[in-house]
């Protein structure tokens, strides 16, 4: 635990952060890792109240089968039958408003007060935080990766809706795709308005993934049944909280 001299003021109006910190996460992720890591609280106040959290998992790892490394991996295990469900947007969960103050403190107590590691990985870091390593002789390495996302702000204020902030050939594919599609009956796209429904959409999903990547050779994210009970559990519970949404499109 850290304490860091915050304003009192400073009201704890909501947890900031992505989907991948919250506790509809993180919660059932811990709970189906049972007692396969070795895991830690790192937890950040300002006087009694929390304002900062992030779970650490420590995993001796071999480089070439040679070097040994005692890493420390925040939201994930270094074990690759876990780390499948491949976490985005990564980071502490910090207060909103505190999260760059926040995340410093807690990264320098790391790298100083609990320096017990030889790596500390960040994976699925949303943007790369300005945190000055290089002063406490940590030696930072960084790797980036293509985040594909779209921006709903510009395409609720866009005349010609979505297609219009795609270039030309873009649209020209997606309309003939659309009049291919079409051929077999009408498009429709349905929301899953119930658990029991949307837990046939995630099957629908699965049945769909699994074919493509099969077909192509590859086993299918799938295929691992911790994958599959993850997203299975996930649906499942937080689908009555408004947590999740599953879409169904059909062609006839």
């Amino acid at each position: 635990t850290c304490a860091l001299p915050i304003c009192r003021r400073c009201a704890l109006r909501a947890r900031a952060g992505s989907f991948f910190t919250s506790w509809s996460w993180i919660g059932l992720w811990l709970r189906l890792l049972g007692g396969a890591a070795d895991l830690q609280l790192l937890r950040a106040r300002a006087g009694e109240r929390t304002v900062g959290l992030g779970v650490l998992v420590r995993c001796p790892e071999h480089r070439n089968r040679v070097i040994f490394s005692n890493t420390l991996r925040l939201h994930a295990t270094g074990v690759p039958e876990f780390d499948i469900l491949a976490v985005e947007c990564n980071g502490f969960l910090v207060e909103r408003g505190l999260e760059e103050m926040v995340s410093r403190a807690m990264l320098m107590h790391l790298t100083v007060l609990e320096r017990r590691w030889d790596e500390l990985v960040l994976d699925g870091l949303w943007g790369i935080p300005d945190w000055p390593l290089h002063a406490h002789n940590v030696r930072p390495r960084i790797k980036r990766f293509a985040n594909h996302f779209v921006r709903l702000t510009a395409v609720r204020e866009a005349k010609a809706g979505y297609l219009g902030l795609l270039g030309a050939k873009t649209r020209s594919r997606i309309r003939r795709s659309c009049k291919e599609y079409e051929a077999r009956g009408p498009l429709t796209l349905k929301n899953a308005a119930s658990r029991t429904q949307a837990l046939e959409f995630l099957a629908g999903l699965k049945k769909l993934h699994q074919d493509y990547w099969v077909g192509r050779g590859e086993p299918g994210a799938f295929a691992s049944s911790f994958f599959d009970r993850f997203h299975r559990e996930l649906v499942n519970e937080a689908y009555e909280r408004g947590e999740i949404q599953l879409l169904a499109m059909d062609a006839g």
